[in-house]
């Protein structure tokens, strides 16, 4: 988990996935207005970085939490999550 103080629209944060099995599909949620915006959604292979910038598009205040979810392709399908906390 992130926890992150002076968020902005612009703030991205940058995940490397590893182990598994490649392809990864990668979602967020949030109560952000504005969908978070994810790079790539399908992260091609284990070491490869995906960034999230979850505020792209809305106005200040920059609060709340992002839940990310990594999903492997093996069966059964392995998954992880991550939380980005901006305060």
């Amino acid at each position: 988990n992130v926890a992150f103080t002076g968020c902005a629209e612009s703030t991205t944060f940058q995940f490397v996935v590893v182990g598994g099995t490649a392809p990864y599909n990668v979602s967020t949620s949030s109560n952000n207005v504005a969908p978070d915006v994810v790079v790539p959604q399908t992260v091609q292979a284990s070491g490869d970085v995906f960034k999230v910038q979850p505020y792209k598009g809305l106005l200040p205040p920059y609060l709340g939490s992002t839940t990310i979810v990594i999903v492997d392709s093996s069966l059964p399908q392995k998954t992880v999550s991550a939380i980005i906390n901006c305060n």
